[in-house]
């Protein structure tokens, strides 16, 4: 991935969580990393394909975390714990505790 994409990405995370899904439009995301809309549109098709690129990095994230933490467990008790941990309970809780943490988990299947 190009450092051009995860700074959309950044960038349009922290609008997500700001302002909300809904709220928050293509030409939002452009201003905000200052650059033009058709510059944008060249990158991703629309918000979804941004939302849906976060999603994809988290997933590749938690596989990395899964994998380093997994191998400090013994148990399978302890193993199923963590994946826990790192699958729902902290993207939930990093996502809750945002001021429009209910629309992104309302409105972000892919």
């Amino acid at each position: 991935m190009s450092d051009k994409n995860k700074e959309i990405q950044k960038i349009a995370h922290k609008l997500f969580l700001r302002h909300g899904y809904q709220k928050v439009k293509m030409i939002d995301i452009a201003e905000a990393l200052h650059m033009s809309r058709p510059t944008l549109y060249k990158v991703f098709a629309n918000k979804e394909a941004i939302f849906s690129a976060i999603a994809l990095d988290h997933i590749e994230t938690n596989k990395i975390a899964s994998l380093k933490r997994l191998k400090a467990k013994k148990d399978t008790k302890a193993k199923i714990e963590c994946l826990f941990d790192i699958w729902i309970i902290e993207p939930f809780a990093s996502v809750i505790d945002s001021e429009n943490g209910r629309d992104l988990l309302e409105n972000g299947a892919l």
